[in-house]
């Protein structure tokens, strides 16, 4: 169910091609056909190693495929690359996870959980933007801070609501101003106005 983008192999010709094959069905060929020149060595149950003639290698598992390396690895690939997996993929990485790219796209078809042991960081030199078509919850065991250096915006739809257990201040360097299109209640056992000058209609 997956496409490789492979070129049409070209039919082999005598007498260019030599083939060895076993009693149980093993296959190794060499075909130096013109223009079609290839390497196969194929196992029984088809699997198997091909090099073809435009340099692609092929390589094929009807099972289980595994690769060892006791030193460094390295992967170039030029082109584009894509991996498919038709079940489940677990990456562990024992060290650090470090990924250097231009645009970091990722599609969640399902739900996306993340857990962090340690602190997290985020450095946005752009814009940033959430947008959230169900509810958004937020809960933080400690203190938040947040620091607008520009003008800050807070436009609810629906109805708002702040509560606090401990004290609350609000604090303005610049006019404070609080107006409702129906009415605005205050309720304490002790209220203290204090101004130089106050006018009230």
């Amino acid at each position: 169910g997956v496409s490789l983008n492979i070129a049409d192999q070209r039919p082999s010709e005598f007498p260019f091609n030599q083939v060895d094959e076993t009693t149980s069905g093993h296959v190794v060929e060499y075909d130096d056909t013109p223009g079609g020149e290839r390497i196969l060595i194929k196992h029984k149950t088809g699997s198997g190693v091909e090099l073809r003639p435009d340099g692609t290698v092929l390589v094929v598992s009807t099972k289980n495929k595994v690769e060892v390396c006791h030193g460094s690895n390295e992967v170039i690939v030029e082109g584009e690359a894509n991996l498919t997996y038709k079940g489940n993929l677990n990456l562990n990485v024992t060290g650090d996870f470090n990924v250097n790219c231009r645009d970091y796209n990722v599609h969640a078809r399902g739900s996306k959980t993340e857990q962090i042991d340690n602190n997290s960081s985020t450095n946005i030199f752009g814009n940033s933007g959430n947008s959230v078509s169900g509810n958004f919850i937020q809960s933080i065991a400690g203190n938040t801070t947040n620091l607008t250096l520009g003008t800050q915006t807070l436009v609810t739809k629906g109805n708002l609501v702040v509560a606090t257990e401990g004290s609350q201040e609000i604090v303005s360097g610049g006019p404070s101003i609080i107006t409702s299109e129906e009415q605005i209640n205050l309720s304490s056992p002790d209220i203290n106005i204090a101004a130089t000058d106050i006018s009230v209609f």
